[in-house]
């Protein structure tokens, strides 16, 4: 009976198992379903992922294929752009061109004597006068304009706009530069070495004023030694000829340094034009280009520029006495506004070292402000000498180690303009010229700058004293007063008192500051006026020879002489001793 329930038991756990069994059959079933369909929608999502990429790769290569299209139209609009902005610089080219060549024309046609051409004034079929009536003033277009004058005077434009560059004349370099004056040197070839050969013969010319220009040609030797090195080689026939090449010049230019020197001088000091200064050449036997003289001109300025630092250095030595003045002059500058060349008053000052013997021009910017003085001075320790303008006080009120002295010209000069206003300052211009005699009586005798100080002290001081006691009153009468002349050279010479009185200490000051003025008087300049009138009139009726080079020599020779102060009479020449004496 056990044996039977146990054989149930079993028997039902197995059926239990098998019950089990079929259901995890079935869970095994269900489960394989599942991760099928699982997979299918993973497949179908992977397809409809791989869809989507390739849509997206047909579409990057649309995109690739729109984005090089681009590129390459940006290349080509690029190119387009440089043609386009190369015929843009070539037309504004040939439009300057043709601007430039009609500009040329009208001032061929209507312009001074000097800018018309030789061939334009020796045509006869044009009339320039009804030409000139005709113009309206009107600017014409380029085209018209350019093709009316070339038809007019028979010139090729077109060859114009072909070159880049203006041609010379064919026989420029006959006419540049002329000098009948010529001196050969020649070269005694038997003290060659003998270690060298000559090989060629080359001439050097030096252009010499002496008299008057003369061309020196140097026969110069090239040889060649042992060791192969070319050379020049000079030695005079002439055993009494010193003159060298190569001296007394700056390395490539062919012109002497002492007549480079007269020409900036004639050029800078007597306000010479450069065309002047050429036909002054002329004068002489010797014709030079313009050009050529101007650039003689700006590589010598570069050199003398060298020297403005030490020039300065000297100038502002400590313990110097300086003598400093300004003045005006009209200058050419660039409005900024307009965009034109106006001329405008600007400053130059005028510092003096009568000691060293050293005088320097300064000129920055055409400004007499604060800052120029300061920026100048701000080394210098020392007297100077200068006027009441206000600029000058910063030596009496920042400045340690300058002494300042005012200057009794520019008081005096104050009373002379009021003296047709008010009849005082006849009385202030006596005293001053006082003592104006005290000075004149120690130049005479030759005094040392101890008995000069002695001098001023003894006589200079009692006629201060009077002078103050006259301008003291006044000034304190009439501080409430409008300004009249009087007034105003009554406080500018009250208010300089200080710095006007301190010379009758000092042996070594001068009275005032005429030694920095640069004008040479008015009566010079009416009698060099009255000298070139004579002159003048005498070579017009002179026919033409070689008496009338003499003549201008004459001219130049009276000229220098009066502008260096010296005595007209002293200038006697033949054939000059009449006019000489006449003026």
């Amino acid at each position: 009976m056990q044996e039977q329930d146990t054989i149930n038991i079993l028997i039902s756990q197995i059926l239990s198992k098998d019950d089990e069994l079929v259901c995890l059959r079935q869970d095994n079933a269900r489960i394989r379903e599942e991760q099928r369909e699982g997979n299918r929608q993973i497949l179908e999502k992977l397809d409809k992922t791989l869809d989507e990429l390739k849509s997206m790769r047909r579409d990057n290569k649309h995109l690739a294929n729109q984005l090089s299209k681009a590129l390459e139209d940006k290349v080509q609009a690029e190119k387009q752009s440089e043609l386009l902005s190369s015929a843009l610089e070539e037309l504004k080219n040939l439009r300057a061109s043709e601007l430039f060549e009609l500009e040329k024309q009208k001032r061929q046609l209507y312009g001074r004597k000097s800018e018309k051409s030789s061939t334009l004034l020796q045509s006869t079929d044009k009339d320039l006068k009804n030409d000139k009536d005709d113009f309206d003033g009107s600017k014409p277009t380029s085209n018209e304009s350019s093709t009316t004058v070339a038809s007019d005077m028979n010139i090729d434009l077109s060859s114009s706009a072909r070159s880049t560059s203006k041609p010379c004349r064919s026989d420029y370099s006959k006419r540049s530069t002329r000098v009948d004056n010529v001196v050969m040197h020649y070269c005694d070839g038997s003290s060659i070495p003998s270690d060298a050969r000559k090989i060629d013969i080359r001439h050097w010319i030096l252009y010499k004023l002496d008299w008057s220009v003369t061309k020196h040609v140097f026969e110069l030797l090239r040889v060649i030694d042992q060791e192969g090195t070319i050379s020049n080689y000079y030695e005079p026939t002439d055993t009494d000829d010193s003159l060298r090449p190569f001296d007394n010049v700056l390395p490539g230019y062919h012109v002497d340094l002492d007549m480079i020197a007269q020409i900036l001088v004639d050029k800078y000091q007597y306000s010479m034009s450069l065309e002047r200064v050429v036909d002054r050449f002329k004068d002489v036997d010797a014709e030079f280009s313009p050009s050529t003289v101007l650039n003689w001109v700006h590589r010598h300025i570069q050199e003398l520029d060298k020297l403005d630092a030490p020039l300065r250095s000297v100038l502002l030595s400590e313990g110097s006495f300086l003598f400093c003045d300004e003045t005006t002059e009209l200058v050419k500058v660039l409005n900024k506004v307009t965009g034109k060349f106006e001329y405008r008053k600007k400053y130059i000052w005028g510092i003096k070292n009568p000691g060293l013997k050293v005088a320097y021009y300064l000129y920055d910017r055409g400004s007499r402000s604060m800052e120029v003085a300061q920026q100048f001075f701000k080394n210098f320790f020392g007297s100077i000498t200068t006027d009441g303008y206000n600029v000058y006080k910063l030596f009496d009120r920042h400045r340690k180690g300058v002494t300042r002295y005012g200057c009794m010209a520019h008081v005096r000069r104050k009373f002379v303009d009021a003296l047709h206003t008010d009849s005082r300052s006849a009385k202030v211009i006596q005293l001053i010229s006082e003592l104006y005699w005290v000075e004149s009586d120690c130049r005479i005798h030759f005094l040392s700058e101890s008995e000069r100080a002695s001098e001023r002290q003894q006589r200079s001081i009692p006629i201060l004293s009077e002078l103050w006691q006259l301008l003291k009153p006044v000034f304190d009468e009439t501080k409430d007063f409008a300004a009249t002349l009087f007034i105003k050279a009554v406080r500018y010479a009250v208010n300089e008192w200080e710095a006007v009185c301190r010379y009758v200490n000092n042996g070594q000051a001068e009275i005032d500051n005429n030694t920095a003025g640069v004008s040479r008087g008015h009566y010079n300049m009416m009698l060099l006026a009255g000298i070139m009138e004579i002159l003048s009139a005498t070579i017009k009726e002179m026919r033409v020879g070689p008496s009338q080079s003499v003549y201008r020599n004459r001219l130049q020779t009276i000229t220098s002489c009066v502008l260096s102060n010296q005595k007209v009479v002293n200038v006697v020449c033949n054939k000059s001793e009449d006019m000489v004496r006449y003026v």
